[in-house]
């Protein structure tokens, strides 16, 4: 069976006032269409430069009917904004019959200030219309704080106090070595420094030593030939 279809039309006319954000724009075709869902490449939506999302909505009771709505991650149209909403050419009826001539028109919206129309980050504050949301910086990886972190340690063990500390502790390593040499040579024939002087007892005893062999109490020992 054949069905005899007229080419396929389609008319799109905005209300003249100012409408609220849950308005819905009809877009009436002039042959039965398909069950709308989501958006299309064929049908745009624009606030100024802005592109805005939408949802097709098909008419319960007129299958030539579809709707553009507000998309579900806005909620709503946003207030105090004139949209543009162009229908291409190129879309399908439900006979595969092609639209041929394309469609524009523009509404407005109430209310007391526009918000972003593009579905920004959640929690973010809504950027002014044309504008992209505000970004975050990306979160420093714990590699980096690691690095960092050990970074200013080296550093501050590198400070000066660090140099005072260790030239000290040389200093004080130097003197117990010195300390030891000292008493190594401690008659001074090594390092240039007059003998020690010997102590009392040692000089009584030699003299005594020497008051002997005088006296012919002690006997040198025999000269070697």
């Amino acid at each position: 069976m054949s069905v005899l279809t007229t080419p396929l039309a389609v008319s799109v006319s905005g209300p003249s006032t100012a409408v609220d954000g849950t308005y819905q724009l009809p877009l009436a075709f002039s042959n039965r269409m398909p069950a709308a869902s989501g958006m299309s490449e064929l049908i745009q939506v624009r606030a100024g430069e802005v592109d805005v999302p939408y949802a097709l909505v098909s008419d319960a009771n007129l299958a030539s009917r579809w709707y553009v709505t507000p998309a579900d991650c806005l909620g709503r149209w946003p207030a105090s904004t004139t949209f543009t909403v162009v229908v291409k050419p190129g879309i399908l009826d439900a006979f595969a019959g092609k639209l041929s001539a394309g469609a524009s028109t523009t509404f407005s919206t109430t209310g007391a200030e526009p918000v972003s129309p593009d579905c920004g980050v959640a929690g973010d504050a809504a950027a002014p219309l044309g504008m992209p949301p505000p970004t975050r910086a990306p979160p420093r990886r714990a590699q980096d704080a690691g690095a960092a972190d050990a970074a200013d340690a080296g550093a501050a063990e590198a400070g000066p106090d660090a140099g005072v500390a260790d030239a000290g502790a040389d200093d004080r390593r130097g003197g117990r070595s010195g300390g030891r040499q000292r008493r190594r040579r401690g008659d001074g024939s090594s390092d240039g420094r007059p003998p020690t002087p010997a102590s009392p007892t040692l000089r009584h005893r030699r003299r005594r030593e020497q008051d002997q062999v005088s006296r012919g109490e002690r006997r040198r020992p025999p000269s070697s030939v």
